[in-house]
């Protein structure tokens, strides 16, 4: 699996580029800065099929629907977060800049499940709410992409509409539940890893000590 972190949006988002085998792959969080991430597909000869939404706020989705004119990649979120593609003020770009909407999901996700792809890849999605109503976290080969659940050393604000800081702690258990070698390719700042959230990050300490 080649991944690559590209930065987009005034926020800084972490879009990732993946190739899974040969040309196929996905793109999860795309936020904007859509003709330079096209460029890059191209460099990459990757056949983008689908297009990964951790969740729905504006600085992930800004550049879902040229990667969609131009790839037909189809677009996946959780049924929770669905809304935020079609509504501005949903999405929170409203407040922040113009407002922004985007093309529809193709693909709506349900809770923690198994999504298989075209190719007949499996990545695993675990539900992390608390960020935002219909977080989700993508876990395929050992890497987790997990948006604004879980960053390195911190974790996602719970202060916007939707949010809940109750249901984010519960996310984060889930995740600290992981194999400590987990790559954790978070939507903002640097990778991390498991082991390393569990040792250090202030946000979850002490709630990983009873992981089923």
């Amino acid at each position: 699996m080649d991944i690559k972190c590209c930065s987009v949006g005034a926020l800084a988002t972490n879009c990732y580029l993946v190739r899974i085998d040969n040309k196929r792959g996905f793109a999860v969080d795309p936020g904007g800065n859509g003709a330079q991430l096209l460029t890059t597909i191209r460099e990459m000869d990757l056949d983008l099929r689908y297009i990964l939404l951790t969740h729905g706020h504006f600085d992930h989705i800004g550049a879902v629907s040229l990667l969609v004119k131009n790839t037909g990649a189809k677009v996946v979120i959780h049924r929770n977060d669905a809304e935020m593609l079609v509504d501005s003020a949903a999405n929170l770009s409203l407040f922040f800049q113009d407002g922004l909407t985007t093309v529809p999901a193709d693909i709506i996700l349900e809770g923690d499940q198994d999504l298989t792809l075209s190719d007949g890849t499996v990545i695993q999605v675990i539900e992390t709410p608390g960020h935002t109503p219909g977080g989700v976290t993508y876990v395929l080969d050992g890497t987790a992409f997990s948006g604004d659940t879980l960053f390195a050393g911190s974790i996602g604000r719970y202060d916007f509409p939707g949010s809940s800081f109750k249901e984010l702690q519960a996310s984060l258990k889930k995740l600290c539940c992981l194999p400590d070698n987990t790559v954790v390719c978070p939507g903002h700042g640097p990778k991390t890893d498991i082991a390393r959230e569990k040792k250090s990050n202030p946000f979850i300490d002490g709630i990983h000590q009873d992981c089923l």
